[in-house]
């Protein structure tokens, strides 16, 4: 999830830890990872809520679901909403320390101009898209959303709050625009 040490700063970093008087900071990067994890399960469930709440609004029977939260993965999905019947997801990932949000390629997509023009109806920004990747169709957050560090760092409670509308909006107005497609 953060970037990569190189060969010589990981060097640098194992052998900063092993002196005698570090030893208790190799002891404290082990115990870092499930707090890290911890405060970002904590985003999810608050997203979570958020999200189940919105689409209950806008009767949309979409399904969520917080993914197992890897940080040893480069690339992985944390978050997902579902339309089972018609096996379609949208995912919110993270890669390297970027967020976005996907939607795995599946059949039952609609047509993808038919998307572009509801995504643009519903005041999303235009989507990234691509015939030959697995994600068809990516959405990069503004730049005052896109860090996943933010997950993990932040502490003002006002900043979270707008990370989590902002999160929430772009899931249920991207699930919104799908069924709109769907029903059309």
């Amino acid at each position: 999830m953060i970037r990569d040490l190189t060969a010589k700063e990981e060097e640098f970093l194992v052998k900063y830890c092993m002196e005698p008087e570090n030893i208790w900071l190799a002891l404290a990067i082990g115990q870092i990872q499930p707090v890290l994890r911890k405060k970002i399960v904590c985003f999810l469930e608050e997203l979570d809520t958020n999200v189940r709440k919105k689409l209950k609004e806008y009767d949309l029977r979409w399904e969520t679901c917080i993914q197992k939260t890897n940080l040893e993965e480069e690339e992985s999905s944390i978050y997902k909403i579902s339309m089972k019947a018609k096996d379609i997801q949208i995912e919110l990932c993270y890669q390297k320390e970027n967020l976005y949000v996907g939607i795995p390629k599946k059949k039952a997509l609609p047509p993808a101009d038919d998307l572009r023009d509801l995504f643009k109806d519903e005041g999303l920004k235009d989507s990234e898209e691509d015939d030959d990747c697995l994600w068809p169709w990516w959405i990069y957050p503004e730049e005052s959303h896109k860090s996943v560090v933010d997950l993990i760092t932040r502490h003002d409670d006002q900043r979270r709050r707008e990370k989590i509308e902002y999160f929430t909006n772009e899931l249920v107005l991207i699930a919104k625009a799908i069924s709109k497609a769907l029903r059309a």
